[in-house]
């Protein structure tokens, strides 16, 4: 795909120029030689072939729509349901004889799994032949998602360690410190980011956290944080 583009490109500009001289030759003469009209022809010849390059990289670009990704909502002998994470839900087949390659990521390494090792609540990665919501899947991977959110601190409890956290889009979170937790602020002086405990987070701060979602959660926006940058209110009014 990449290097189709580089040759539209290439070609565009080589034409290009060539469009750029036909166009000061015909502002200073007013007849047409016979070595003017095969110059025609050929710059013909060569926007048609354009047009056509242009056609294959937008249905290159159609063909290459094959992949799904979102959370397994239930699985059967020979399927599974995904939703997506745009909203749709999709079911997705597996290739008869095994033939379905699946594989988890650890640590940005892939190991290779059995039918059976997938669960719901799974988050994956499937490329396939999709035809409206069906997929049949080449290849499936495993692999646990990170999301990331800010806002300003609203409530601190010390005694559960948690905190609570509204977005500028003002959904409320509670998000859980926990002892994997790994907390950093930025120096208002130096801007360089140290790390703190959960002692030092104020209400009023910015923070920025990284949680795990998880379709068994309990309570809606209720997360526990991987990891939390929190910027002191004092950096806004120095």
């Amino acid at each position: 795909m990449r290097k189709t583009l580089v040759v539209l490109v290439a070609v565009f500009f080589l034409v290009g120029g060539q469009f750029q001289t036909r166009a000061q030759t015909n502002a200073s003469d007013s007849a047409v030689p016979a070595s003017q009209s095969a110059d025609t022809d050929i710059n013909k010849a060569t926007q048609n072939f354009i047009e056509k390059l242009a056609s294959s990289v937008a249905q290159t670009r159609k063909n290459d729509n094959h992949v799904v990704v979102g959370d397994i909502t239930d699985i059967k002998d020979q399927e599974f349901t995904v939703l997506a994470n745009a909203g749709d839900t999709y079911t997705v087949a597996f290739i008869e004889g095994n033939l379905t390659k699946i594989y988890q990521i650890v640590n940005g390494q892939k190991k290779e799994l059995k039918q059976s090792d997938l669960k719901k609540g799974n988050f994956v990665i499937v490329s396939g032949v999709i035809s409206d919501k069906s997929v049949t899947a080449n290849v499936v991977y495993v692999d646990q998602p990170y999301m990331v959110e800010s806002g300003s601190i609203t409530e601190i409890s010390n005694t559960d360690y948690y905190i609570k956290v509204t977005t500028p889009e003002k959904d409320n979170f509670t998000v859980d410190v926990e002892t994997y937790t790994k907390i950093n602020a930025v120096n208002i002086k130096t801007l360089a980011l140290e790390r703190i405990g959960f002692s030092k987070l104020k209400e009023g701060d910015i923070i920025h956290f990284v949680y795990q979602p998880s379709l068994s959660a309990k309570e809606k926006n209720r997360v526990s944080a991987r990891r939390i940058l929190m910027i002191p209110q004092e950096y806004f009014i120095k």
